[in-house]
């Protein structure tokens, strides 16, 4: 497997004057080994739970589950802007994806795979630190079940069973998670 290297990196931020929290993009090499770490990631103990529905609400295919959905609304007051890695670090526009999952105002007419981007990481960061902010972003659809999220986390489960077994990686869900 070739190496994560990321493209983008996002600042989000309660407010002009609060603590930043930074989230770097799952640039792979390949589309299995990304659905790999989107994937695990997912999985309780490396995103917000918040962050890890909305992007559960969306299969590896771009469809959003009929039975579930998490998105989020950030709060209007909340700020996540990309950046590239690439050349002076542009300002970049939130891409489809991100608008599904958090509510951002994008321009960009691509979508990337859901989980990928700097933005996933970084609102991850912000919720885990500001549990305000986390609380108005809290997602209202009414298909954000306990048993539908429950069911959502499964087909993750089962998906990233299947890709761990394509290269013959071990499938018991130990994954390392590094003390703070």
């Amino acid at each position: 497997m070739e190496p994560l290297v990321s493209s983008t990196i996002c600042v989000s931020q309660k407010n002009p004057n609060s603590e930043k929290y930074y989230g770097v993009s799952m640039s792979t090499s390949d589309k299995l080994p990304g659905r790999i770490m989107v994937a695990a990631s997912c999985l309780p103990g490396s995103w917000d739970s918040y962050v890890a529905g909305a992007v559960m609400t969306f299969n590896p295919k771009k469809r959003m589950k009929s039975y579930f959905d998490g998105t989020i609304k950030l709060p209007q007051h909340v700020t996540c802007k990309a950046y590239s890695l690439h050349g002076e670090g542009a300002p970049m526009h939130p891409c489809l994806s991100c608008v599904d999952l958090f509510g951002l105002e994008g321009k960009d007419e691509n979508g990337y795979p859901y989980g990928n981007c700097a933005e996933v990481e970084s609102v991850s960061n912000l919720f885990k630190n500001d549990k305000e902010v986390r609380k108005q972003a809290q997602q209202t659809s009414k298909r954000f079940t306990d048993d539908n999220r429950d069911k959502a986390e499964k087909s993750v489960r089962v998906d990233l069973r299947n890709l761990l077994k394509t290269f013959k990686l071990p499938c018991d869900y130990e994954f390392y998670t590094p003390s703070e």
